[in-house]
């Protein structure tokens, strides 16, 4: 046998030493495909390189591949209805429709929902639902052709029984198309999440079927963006919940719902109990202040026929008008010194009157 000269010796002993670290790194990733293809095997009613594993009641496929060096696990979820949304991160580049947004910031912080009706997209997406598509979209997993598709690199920290169960559940979660109005309805009275149920609220509007009952109970929830979402739509319940928003809003919330009501002109709630003017031209007069709602608040004070409003006006920002109300107080000035000015000419035309008649 021929002796190694030193030179090759060297070469050798330099290819070990590169060589060296990554046989650990390769017999961990043999030993996590041996796993994994022994659970797997366990699992599935189907033998071969394709697994067919029921698992939680749905029937996954599943296989191991190796491709680019790498050696992956693809788990394949059943066909879902038509119409479901898609889903991706919410760090993706680009989306095939445009966004929906639920109202469940934990939510749309990671998960970009896109379909064609965004009224609809809220329907799939109930509170169980929500948590279990993010779960899936971490993992993570896309849907594919109506399907969820997972592509894991196996390691031996590979948990075959986690990736199953998630792509179960978020298959489970979304296997049944939703009757959409009566989800939404059940979303907007009973949804965790108070936005929730103001976007299904406003999904119900968009549909015309906002009912009376619904209303009453959004009106007397505790939460503040519901009775905010009714005053918006203008209903009779609206008065109702503006005195809601009044005692437990915001102040951006009680600025943005004295202009809603004063906007749709409303009179008196569903009991026939009056509209407070005075009090809507004082939460009209404090949302001046506000940068987002103070024009438009201007514009409905504008349009009210109140006899002390200037003085009412000038005695709540008397170190100085805020910008929103500068033409605002023009008005109401000029309104005033024209009243002025027809009072005196009555008084006048009064005056002669008096006066023909004592000759």
């Amino acid at each position: 046998m021929p002796s190694m000269s030193l030179n090759d010796a060297m070469w050798f002993a330099l290819l070990l030493l590169v060589l060296a670290p990554l046989v650990p790194l390769l017999w961990s990733l043999a030993k996590g495909e041996r796993r994994v293809r022994r659970r797997l095997g366990e699992l599935s009613v189907r033998t071969g390189e394709d697994h067919l594993v029921p698992w939680e009641g749905q029937a996954l496929e599943a296989r191991v591949v190796h491709e680019r060096g790498g050696i992956y696990l693809e788990v394949t979820g059943p066909r879902l209805p038509l119409g479901v949304p898609t889903f991706a991160p919410a760090s993706a580049l680009s989306l095939p429709g445009p966004q929906v947004r639920t109202g469940d910031a934990d939510f749309d912080d990671h998960v970009c929902v896109t379909h064609e009706d965004a009224d609809v997209a809220i329907s799939w997406l109930q509170h169980d639902a929500r948590d279990v598509v993010r779960e899936a979209v971490a993992m993570p997993a896309r849907l594919v052709d109506r399907r969820w598709h997972s592509r894991q690199l196996v390691s031996p920290r590979t948990n075959v029984d986690d990736i199953l169960g998630t792509l179960a559940a978020a298959t489970a979660a979304l296997s049944t198309a939703p009757s959409v109005d009566e989800v939404l309805t059940t979303m907007a009275s009973s949804d965790p999440v108070p936005l929730v149920r103001v976007r299904a609220m406003e999904a119900l509007a968009d549909r015309g079927q906002l009912t009376p009952a619904l209303l009453a109970h959004l009106t007397n929830s505790p939460h503040t963006a519901a009775h905010l979402a009714v005053v918006r739509h203008g209903t009779p319940h609206a008065v109702a919940a503006w005195n809601q928003l009044r005692r437990f809003g915001s102040r951006r919330q009680r600025a943005e719902g004295a202009v809603a009501v004063a906007r749709h002109g409303l009179r008196a709630d569903p009991a026939g109990k009056p509209l407070d003017f005075d009090v809507l031209a004082s939460e009209l007069i404090e949302a001046l202040a506000s940068d987002a709602h103070g024009e438009a608040a201007a514009e409905m004070l504008a349009s009210m026929d109140h006899p002390d409003l200037l003085n009412r006006l000038e005695e709540h920002f008397a170190e100085g008008l805020p910008t929103s109300s500068q033409a605002l107080h023009q008005t109401l000035t000029q309104r005033a010194r024209e009243a002025s000015r027809g009072n005196v000419s009555l008084a006048e035309v009064a005056g002669g009157n008096l006066s023909i008649a004592k000759e």
